[in-house]
């Protein structure tokens, strides 16, 4: 099935479409998203990069990755693309946050490391979040830190939480010991950590619940036959081989793209959800930008703002798994998580392809 075949089919992936940023030559820079992802240690220089490179293959224009120093020139190495800010000391929380300003999505925990020190800029960067309504993505050892104190997410915050099977007990045991009740589902484990939290369980299956939103979840799994081998690409939590700190990346090859995708996809829902004053900003310099920007943000709010955010994880996670699924069907059980990344693009364009308009700029 083609790509456009497979959104037609799928009304997720198409309701997903309609805020995909177009792209046309009145943009600049920094207009189809900016990600800021918080990792990246002595030990663990690979989740930051993944997870941010990942994201500008999934669209989003600008990539800042906030590590520990020991960690910033490992990760300059591997990407020209990506701003690396040798910054995640409690001394440099002010430069931190003004940093962050900038961003439309944040990533945090990828390689983040569990010092006491990591935990107080954590939880100063989730309140930034929170108070300015900046769509976040909480992964690996952010979630470690949401479960051993869940108050550290604010009861109203815009969060995505993405735990494997391992995170996930150890998020559950962290509810039922706050409110005496252990959860027996995803949107229940939601509800016990935040009233507009987003779940996206990994799994062989992946499984995308909201707390305030009383729906079906959104199960993203890949419908063609696949084998083992194939399925230990596409999910890691068939093997949960992996230290404290992080897991073997053969058997988490898919978890970064995962985590990456998301928050460039909750970019696109970033930049639809609060158009107001970015439009009229716009109308002034671009009337075709700021229709455009009109209807992505006519479109989000004709919907409670967590159904976008399911929406975004789901498309994400069916991103990872076509990417997945292609880079295996030529490399077995060879494929790395770099093969999966050179496949993004490909994939995304498959299922939002970008075409010639008249004016020589492109749209979806």
């Amino acid at each position: 099935m083609s790509g456009n075949a497979t959104r037609a089919s799928d009304p997720i992936l198409k309701k997903f479409a309609e805020v995909v940023p177009p792209l046309v030559h009145s943009k600049h820079k920094g207009q189809a998203g900016r990600i800021a992802v918080l990792g990246g240690s002595l030990e663990y220089t690979g989740a930051p990069y993944f997870a941010s490179t990942s994201a500008l293959r999934g669209g989003a224009d600008l990539a800042f990755v906030f590590c520990h120093e020991s960690a910033a020139v490992p990760i300059k190495s591997y990407s020209p693309e990506l701003i690396v800010y040798p910054m995640l000391s409690e001394g440099q929380i002010p430069d931190i946050l003004e940093s962050l300003e900038k961003a439309h999505a944040i990533t945090l925990g990828p390689g983040l490391g569990r010092t006491d020190e990591s935990v107080k800029i954590v939880k100063k960067v989730l309140k930034f979040a929170s108070e300015n309504k900046v769509p976040t993505v909480i992964d690996a050892d952010g979630l470690w830190m949401v479960a051993q104190d869940p108050s550290i997410i604010d009861k109203s915050m815009r969060v995505v939480l993405t735990p494997n099977v391992v995170e996930y007990k150890r998020l559950a045991d962290a509810v039922e010991k706050k409110t005496g009740k252990a959860p027996k589902s995803a949107r229940e484990l939601c509800k016990g950590i935040g009233d507009r939290v987003v779940v996206l369980e990994k799994g062989k299956e992946d499984v995308i619940v909201a707390a305030d939103y009383e729906d079906d979840p959104l199960v993203a799994k890949q419908k063609a036959p696949l084998d083992g081998a194939a399925a230990k690409a596409i999910s890691c939590q068939d093997s949960q081989l992996f230290s404290p700190h992080g897991a073997i990346w053969r058997n988490r090859t898919a978890e970064m793209s995962k985590i990456g995708t998301t928050s460039a996809f909750h970019t696109n829902i970033s930049i639809s959800s609060s158009q107001r004053d970015r439009s009229r900003a716009v109308s002034r310099a671009n009337s075709q930008e700021a229709a455009d920007l009109a209807t992505r943000s006519k479109i989000f709010t004709s919907y409670p703002s967590s159904v976008f955010r399911r929406i975004a994880a789901y498309a994400a996670s069916y991103l990872t798994r076509a990417s997945a699924k292609a880079a295996f069907a030529e490399l077995k059980r060879s494929v790395l998580t770099s093969d999966l990344l050179a496949r993004v693009g490909e994939q995304f364009e498959e299922l939002y392809p970008a075409n010639s308009d008249d004016d020589g700029g492109a749209g979806r």
